[in-house]
């Protein structure tokens, strides 16, 4: 396989402050792709990544947790590449987070979603643990993004997959769960969240991947203590 070093621009990325490292006391820099690109109909590619602007100067919530962690608080951004991933663009930012009312860290950790009807959907975290995601959407040229709602569950990382029948997905928890919605992330049906049971008892980060392998056929590939490992699920509508 050939690999191609691609560009990134975005002009105003930084690594946070003077003195970033995370909680091993390791430097960080970034900005860092999310998990998700998204093919657009005219053949674009979107994707989000998260990191810091030199504006973002809001300390980070964990203090007491990781004494050696240093970072201001993240945010999430949009690029988009026209040339097939060879080049990405700063498009916008989906959010940044100066408010506690969100969480202690800021955005991070994002999956992006095309729903049918053109809209976009971002999920993020916003802490690690037992804390809530965040679902942002933007229609048109995806400029402007909403405001975060809270996805209520407790989850470190979660990912999103729209079906072929346009379900929208989201497996989310160390414990891995799968959860739906049938009107965009609007609303979950957190009563009939589906438990994944995995081989040695949790994802071990919590980060799990979903993808469609045929028509209510999904494929759940997750890391555990072991190694990496995948679980089928189908996924049927109840009249």
């Amino acid at each position: 396989m050939d690999h191609q070093r691609g560009l990134v621009h975005i002009p105003e990325a930084t690594a946070g402050s003077t003195a970033v490292s995370d909680e091993y006391d390791q430097p960080v820099n970034g900005p860092f792709f999310g998990q998700s690109i998204v093919e657009l109909p005219d053949g674009d590619l979107v994707s989000v990544m998260w990191g810091w602007f030199g504006e973002d100067q809001t300390p980070s919530g964990y203090p007491d947790r990781w004494h050696k962690l240093r970072q201001t608080k993240s945010r999430v951004l949009l690029v988009r590449s026209q040339d097939r991933g060879d080049t990405w663009r700063y498009v916008t930012t989906i959010a940044s987070d100066p408010d506690p009312k969100y969480g202690p860290e800021g955005f991070r950790y994002p999956s992006l979603a095309l729903l049918p009807n053109g809209e976009m959907v971002c999920l993020m975290r916003n802490g690690d643990g037992n804390t809530p995601l965040w679902l942002s959407r933007s229609s048109g040229d995806y400029q402007d993004w909403g405001d975060p709602e809270k996805v209520d569950i407790g989850a470190s990382h979660g990912d999103l997959l729209v079906l072929s029948d346009g379900t929208l997905l989201l497996v989310y928890g160390k414990q891995l769960y799968v959860m739906a919605s049938l009107d965009g992330g609007r609303t979950w049906d957190y009563k009939n969240a589906c438990f994944i049971s995995c081989r040695s008892a949790f994802a071990y980060i919590g980060q799990a991947r979903l993808a469609e392998v045929s028509p209510g056929q999904v494929l759940c590939l997750y890391h555990d203590r072991l190694d990496l490992d995948a679980r089928k699920l189908t996924i049927e509508r109840n009249p």
